[in-house]
C-alpha cells in the first residue's frame, strides 16, 4: 500500500490499486453513473447534450463510462 494524492480532488488516500482516486471520488462517480444510467433507461432517444444538462454530468464523464 503506498499513500497517493488523488488525482481529482488531491486528497491524500491509501492507494491499493486501480484509478489513482480517492474513496469520495470514486463514490461520487459511481453516483453518477448510476444517475445516468436510469436517465437513460426512462430517456430512450435523449442525445448527449440532453442526459449532460439534465444529469449535471460533463459528456466526458459520459463518454467515460
Amino acid at each position: 500500500m503506498e499513500i497517493k494524492n488523488c488525482k481529482r480532488c488531491g486528497k491524500m488516500y491509501s492507494y491499493l490499486t486501480g484509478i489513482p482516486i480517492c474513496d469520495q471520488c470514486k463514490q461520487k462517480d459511481e453516483d453518477d453513473f448510476q444517475k445516468v444510467k436510469k436517465y437513460i433507461y426512462e430517456h430512450r432517444g435523449a442525445s448527449m447534450k440532453e442526459i449532460s444538462d439534465d444529469c449535471e454530468v460533463s459528456v466526458e464523464k459520459i463518454t467515460r463510462f
